[in-house]
Order: structure tokens, then sequence, then C-alpha cells
């Protein structure tokens, strides 16, 4: 990228690359007709027009591009993208190679096996598979719970959250590892099934979900985080969480029927860019 900002970038391509997930319901993903849609895509349109309107633009053209667990760090160095609008966990460890803007929702890394399953929380996994998405955090965080109680995992990986869920339902796996919204997501998308698989409550831990975008470009954060809070004080945001997590949406209709917990709302009202360990 060179020492030019992504604002300049921006305006001198009148370009912005937006980064999206495939399979990343309800947060960035593909519907049933193909289009890019998700709780994610909706807060980065609204950034995309405020950055048109900050930077005097008569129109500005939106590029999207697909990104991994594994690609997204280096896609966005590269200046492939300029924003990951997708479900990234804001971690510590992240912020050595990237920034975050405000935190958009908070995750709680739990476990999906399959109904029936004698499986009722990490300890009696013992040493059947656990698949896990490539390039997540959910493999720190369960790798930390084995150190502290001296377990040892059989971990397989997808190479992304819909493959993962693959490897569960085919029963190349009897677990499958990751963010809550993303295993309700996933659980939903096949809702003529969804009820011979089931999310068990025990979570590893908490995580926060940011944009992530370049390091050291304060201009373009502050442009991020502006048009955040904005949605967020202005209440815009619980519409947008109950519009993507509590009612039918795309494909088929598919609700995932999650609340909007406590520590999600008080995010909302004092917006953040706290992030977790790991």
């Amino acid at each position: 990228m060179g020492d030019s900002s992504t604002l300049d970038t921006i305006t001198s391509t009148n370009t912005f690359r937006i980064g999206y997930r495939t399979s990343s319901i309800p947060f960035s993903y593909l519907d049933d007709k193909q289009n890019i849609v998700g709780y994610s895509m909706d807060l980065c349109r609204s950034i995309s027009s405020e950055i048109q309107k900050k930077l005097g633009l008569k129109n500005l053209k939106i590029e999207y591009v697909p990104i991994t667990s594994q690609n997204r760090i280096v896609l966005l160095q590269s200046g492939a993208i300029d924003i990951d609008c997708g479900s990234t966990s804001n971690l510590q460890s992240r912020r050595k190679q990237a920034d975050f803007s405000y935190n958009i929702f908070l995750a709680h890394i739990k476990m999906m096996v399959k109904a029936g399953s004698s499986i009722k929380d990490f300890k009696t996994v013992g040493k059947r598979a656990v698949v896990m998405t490539s390039g997540t955090s959910s493999d720190n965080a369960l790798a930390e719970f084995a150190k502290k109680n001296n377990l040892e995992f059989n971990v397989i990986y997808g190479k992304d959250h819909a493959n993962s869920f693959l490897l569960l339902i085919t029963g190349r796996a009897s677990a499958f590892v990751n963010d809550d919204s993303i295993l309700y997501g996933l659980k939903a998308r096949i809702w003529s099934r969804s009820k011979n698989f089931v999310i068990l409550s025990e979570s590893l831990r908490t995580e926060p979900y940011a944009l992530m975008f370049r390091k050291n470009d304060p201009r373009f954060k502050k442009i991020v985080d502006g048009t955040l809070a904005k949605i967020m004080k202005s209440g815009e945001i619980v519409t947008l969480y109950r519009k993507w997590f509590m009612s039918p949406i795309s494909p088929r209709g598919i609700n995932l029927n999650m609340p909007l917990y406590d520590d999600t709302r008080k995010m909302f009202v004092a917006p953040n860019d706290f992030s977790a360990k790991g």
C-alpha cells in the first residue's frame, strides 16, 4: 500500500474495497440469489455512504472481494480490501497486524453436536474429532481450555464455516467449536434438519466482533467509528440486530432466534474497541 492512507486511495480510485464472507450467517454471506447480505454488510454500506459524503465524491464504486479466515489479513495488508466486513474477533494478537473499529457484537465460543450425542460439555468430548474453521480464534480458546484442564483434543480443520459444518453433518467430526452466532446461523440454514443438532450451553469465553482495517490510519478509523457510534446511539443498531438475529432472513426465511443479550446491549450504549486476549 505504500504510505498513502485508505481515504487517499479511495479518492484516487473512486473505489471502496469491501471484504465479505460467503457463509458467515447472519454477518456476511451470499443469500439464495447470490446477493451479498448481512448485519456487517449493512454497517459497512452505511460506512461507505459516510465516506462518499466526507470525501465529497459524486459516486463511489464498491468492489466486493470474497475473503476467508485464512486470507483476510493478507488481503487487507496488500490493499486488495480496505475493510473486513465479516465476523472477525477483535483480539490483542491481531492488533499487531491490523486495527479494529468499535465492536459490533459480542460472541460466545460454544460447541455444536448432533442431537443425542453423549458429549454434554467440553470435558466429555474425549478422543472424538472436534472440527474448527481454520484461522479462527476458537483454536486458541480450546487450547487454553485443554491446558487448564489437562485434556487433549483431536482437532481437525474446515476451510470455512460451511465446510466445518459439513464435517459435523457427515460424521467426520463429533463436535464443531465456533462462535455461537456462527453456529446458530449454520444450524438455521438447514432448517428442515436443524432439530438434529444442538448447541451446548457451556461457553469457553466471550469475544467482541469488529470491522478490521489497516493499522495506523486514524482518519479512516475516525469515519468508521463515527458512523458506528451514530448508528448505535440512535438506536438503529437494535433495529439491525433484530432484523438479522431475531427475524426471518434469506435463505428460506431462516430465523436464528438469538436474543439481544445484556452485555451486547450495554456495549451499544457505550461504544468501545476493547480487544480480547488471544
